[in-house]
């Protein structure tokens, strides 16, 4: 499940290449331009990963993973939270990971 899954994107995530660093950063910025203050909001953030269809269940478990692992910050997804939720929806999206815990 996803909770399962939060170690080992944390760990990918450490090994982001450029291309992929500059991708999320686009798509941080995107989500909220004024986020590189202290991060991106719960509101913000659940708004623009809406977007990847995914059932609002599902994103709220990732949040609370993504936060687990020190991703969410004073209530805020910094960068490389953001980066690790993005690769946690890519992953259930492709059946590498799944939402029950």
């Amino acid at each position: 499940g996803i909770c399962r899954s939060v170690d080992s994107v944390m760990t990918l995530v450490l090994m982001l290449t450029h291309v992929e660093q500059s991708c999320y950063k686009n798509l941080f910025d995107l989500a909220d331009p004024h986020a590189s203050d202290g991060g991106l909001d719960q509101m913000k953030a659940a708004s623009f990963l809406k977007k990847s269809g995914l059932p609002q269940a599902t994103l709220h478990a990732m949040w609370n993973a993504v936060a687990s692992c020190g991703g969410v910050r004073n209530g805020k997804l910094d960068f490389m939270g953001f980066a690790a939720y993005c690769r946690l929806v890519a992953m259930v999206q492709n059946g590498l990971a799944t939402a029950d815990d």
